[in-house]
């Protein structure tokens, strides 16, 4: 009954965090669930002892916490950025241990050399989690973020088996550095060796029940689940490294899963279904595993406090000096190995070297303090064994996981509060929001994509469905162009078309009443354009064609069959022709922004004009005249509208008298993944907003099979 109790004493704790989370913006989340821990330990009156034995703690929490991070971790950013990772995640952890250790053996003497190595291994590996928790205030570049997320997964694997190693000498008093080498030989690549084989069995047996039509999303997220614990024990059975195993095994799998996807309808649907319901499970399964283990950290910082007071002679300042020292330490060595690395690499644009100076120091220590200690920190700190081989109690155990906490609470506070201030983020970067930049390239390489796999038999499939997606790339670049560089290029558009209709009134080419007309409709709209402050403030800047074609246009749906009514659309399709001319023109300057303004209006009046063309053509069936241009009629296609949302919109043609054309819809949203991958992989999107399209096109597979 007390472990239940203690379960749902953790469990109300990450709830309670997660509530608070809400109203303190300028707080990390692990911080808030550290503060709620220590408040758990003042002020309940715990039924046991909440101390987990060590090796049930790796295989409970940092075993599954592992394989989520290895599995989502990109394997080309982790080999693209592999020299900065592994001088990161192995040798700054060995050069961390080393001088820890000796550091913190010199201030306390009794604190055994091979007790104090195994502080310093605890204290290795850093908190990609605790970093992702900042609130999302701090800018880092393509590479930092590289470098960050590699380091996170691998430091975490050298610094539990340089912390084995270590205090394994401190238990029995004995170290080989012959057989200490041979050792982490065989556990190092024996992990890595065994995790990729067992991660081969289980990626053929999900593939084989997928083939024998089981297609349960429940059972294929619990194989998941059940994956990591596996892998781990059967690792430690065998005297290799549980952990690297586990790693290794989820790069693997995180590889393979694009094999797992087949291009039939049926088993995409599956697919989609199978990757929401296993991220979800497993941020939820994340999520609480480390709100745990933050929770636990405020509980363990508490209760280390008193008996390591009672070692050290009572001396609280001393203890506090002490994690302020080991903090100086470890955030020293990490920035003058980052800056060197830093000076000896090249600039990834330029290939010259990175000179030192007020930029490179500031990026320098932005990175650093990027780095705090966190879950696995105290995770590996609390495998610390009770006693030694001999019986006797280990020394200074207490003091220790007080150090580790300490240190850990200093860099949390650290990457809180001091990095958003090295590098903010500016305005335009606060919100969790696709780049209309990105968006328009992401658009155009699968329009490129689907153009390369176009065929004689879904040609007509294939360019509805191109069509859809210019629409998309219509409101793109409408959104990448300021409404001050739209507004002066509707101008120009109106002054052409205006100078137009005057010339075609001088020469008699079109009718004076119908031409003042349209006179004065262009002129109405130039003096709205140029009303600044009437425009930016109107709920017509929701829509940059009310003012212009919208307008010249009201009279479209009139239906007419007399000379008189094609007169008219004659000249407002010339009228709309000079636009469109004008702005090919525009599109082709040197101008980016002029470009994107033009292209997105070029769009627009082409529209039009292909409506007024088909009601010239409607109007000449009216009048028993062949036209050559074919007719369309409406079909029915998902597709997103330009604020992401789904609809059903209308297009020209029923589907099934279009072949492929689900095959092909189904195939631009393939597409639209592999380009979120890449966007996300380069750096251009977070992960989170990567989880939002994905699930966005998730629900679009699964509509176009319903």
């Amino acid at each position: 009954m007390e472990y239940l109790v203690i379960a749902l004493l953790y469990i109300g704790a990450v709830l309670v965090s997660s509530v608070l989370d809400q109203f303190l913006r300028g707080v990390s989340l692990p911080l808030v669930q550290m503060a709620v821990g220590v408040a758990i330990y003042l002020f309940v009156d715990l039924p046991i002892d909440v101390t987990i034995n060590s090796e049930l703690f790796l295989v409970m929490f940092i075993a599954p916490l592992l394989f989520d991070e290895s599995r989502n971790i990109s394997n080309r950013i982790l080999w693209e950025n592999r020299n900065t990772v592994l001088s990161l995640a192995i040798g700054l952890v060995v050069v961390s241990v080393l001088i820890v250790g000796f550091v913190l053996h010199w201030l306390v003497p009794s604190i055994s050399l091979a007790a104090a190595f195994a502080l310093g291994a605890a204290l290795g590996p850093t908190d990609a989690v605790a970093v992702a928790s900042l609130g999302k205030t701090i800018k880092l570049g393509t590479r930092q973020k590289a470098s960050l997320l590699g380091e996170a997964l691998l430091n975490d694997a050298s610094g539990i088996v340089s912390f084995q190693f270590a205090i394994a000498a401190a238990v029995t008093g004995y170290f080989s550095i012959a057989d200490a080498g041979w050792t982490f030989f065989v556990e190092f690549f024996g992990g890595i060796v065994l995790g990729l084989a067992l991660a081969v069995v289980a990626f053929f047996i999900m593939r084989h029940l997928r083939r024998t039509g089981v297609e349960s999303a429940t059972v294929h997220v619990c194989f998941e689940l059940f994956l990591p614990f596996f892998i781990y024990l059967v690792a430690t059975q065998v005297h290799v490294s549980g952990i690297l195993a586990v790693v290794a095994a989820g790069l693997f799998l995180s590889y393979a899963s694009q094999l797992m996807t087949p291009r039939s309808r049926s088993f995409s649907t599956f697919s989609s279904r199978l990757s929401i319901a296993s991220q979800n499970v497993w941020s939820l399964f994340s999520f609480v595993l480390n709100g745990v283990i933050f929770t636990n950290l405020g509980i363990v910082l508490s209760s280390t406090l008193a008996p390591a007071l009672q070692e050290n002679s009572g001396d609280l300042a001393w203890i506090f000096g002490l994690v302020f020292i080991l903090t100086a330490v470890l955030v020293g060595v990490r920035f003058a190995w980052i800056l060197v690395a830093d000076l000896l690499s090249n600039h990834p644009e330029t290939g010259q070297r990175l000179k030192l100076g007020r930029s490179s120091v500031r990026k320098a220590m932005v990175t650093t303090l990027c780095g705090p200690k966190g879950a696995v920190s105290l995770s590996i700190a609390s495998t610390i064994p009770f006693t030694v081989a001999s019986g006797a109690v280990f020394p200074q155990r207490d003091l220790l996981l007080f150090l580790v906490c300490g240190v850990i609470v200093v860099t949390l506070l650290l990457a809180n509060f001091v990095v958003p201030v090295l590098a903010p983020k500016s305005d335009d970067e606060e919100t969790d929001e696709l780049d209309p930049e990105h968006e328009i390239e992401m658009i155009q390489n699968v329009i490129s994509g689907l153009k390369r796999q176009q065929t004689v038999e879904n040609k007509q499939a294939t360019g509805r469905v191109m069509r859809m997606y210019h629409r998309r790339l219509t409101a793109a670049r409408r959104r990448s162009v300021s409404s001050r560089q739209l507004r002066f290029l509707r101008q120009e558009v109106l002054l052409h078309q205006r100078d137009f209709i005057k010339d075609a009134i001088a020469h008699d080419n079109v009718d004076r009443r119908l031409g003042a007309t349209y006179l004065k409709r262009v002129d109405r709209m130039l003096k709205l354009l140029t009303r600044k402050k009437t425009l930016l403030t109107s709920k017509r800047q929701a829509k940059p064609l009310a003012g212009t074609t919208s307008a010249m246009g009201k009279i479209q749906n009139q239906v007419a069959s007399t000379n008189e009514t094609r007169k008219r659309l004659e000249f407002k399709i010339d009228v709309e022709r000079v636009a469109v001319d004008y702005l090919e023109v525009v599109s082709h300057e040197p101008d980016d922004n002029r470009v994107q303004a033009a292209l997105a209006l070029l769009s627009e009046h082409k529209a039009l004009l292909s409506a007024l063309r088909a009601q010239l053509r409607a109007l000449d069936n009216a009048q028993g005249i062949i036209s050559s241009v074919p007719e369309s009629a409406g079909q029915h296609s998902i597709v997103r509208s330009d604020t992401g949302s789904l609809r059903v919109e209308e297009s020209e043609a029923d589907p099934d008298d279009l072949p492929g054309f689900a095959d092909v819809q189904a195939e631009g949203l393939r597409l639209e993944l592999d380009e979120i991958q890449e966007m996300y992989e380069s750096g251009k999107i977070t992960q989170s907003l990567a989880r939002e399209m994905r699930e966005e096109i998730y629900l679009l597979q699964m509509g176009l099979s319903d």
